[in-house]
């Protein structure tokens, strides 16, 4: 295989990997602002003075949740930005599968799915509690 097609491949890869990853982040922020509509909902119709705490607290998690998420999309089109840039250049060989940026990545997106399902829990346990 050529250099230009093997380049091209290896593009292609992290193409479709930073897709898939961009796709998940992108339904976590509709997710986040289902949340955020339902707590806003909440405190309309006048939450109890004992759970003001906890409401306030899920805002402000949510929030958290949001940067991290643009963070890791900023993340994911700067890597794929490296590869491009690399494969049109030639400069040096792509091993996707193999970079530390790669992996820092997968690393933070397993971490952010955890923590996502802690504050999912969060605010279902606030939502039973409040109903």
């Amino acid at each position: 295989m050529d250099r230009p097609t093997f380049y091209k491949q290896r593009i292609e890869i992290v193409h479709a990997q930073n897709g898939e990853w961009t796709s998940q982040l992108n339904l976590n922020l509709d997710e986040l602002t289902i949340y955020q509509n339902k707590l806003d909902e909440i405190k309309i119709n006048k939450i109890d003075k004992n759970k003001e705490d906890d409401l306030n607290s899920l805002y402000e998690k949510i929030h958290l949740k949001r940067k991290e998420i643009e963070h890791l999309l900023l993340r994911i089109k700067a890597n794929e930005n490296e590869a491009v840039y690399s494969g049109q250049v030639h400069t040096r060989r792509i091993s996707y599968e193999a970079s530390d940026e790669y992996s820092e990545i997968e690393h933070e997106l397993e971490q952010f799915i955890l923590s996502f399902k802690d504050l999912k829990n969060d605010f279902l346990k606030f939502l039973n509690n409040d109903s």
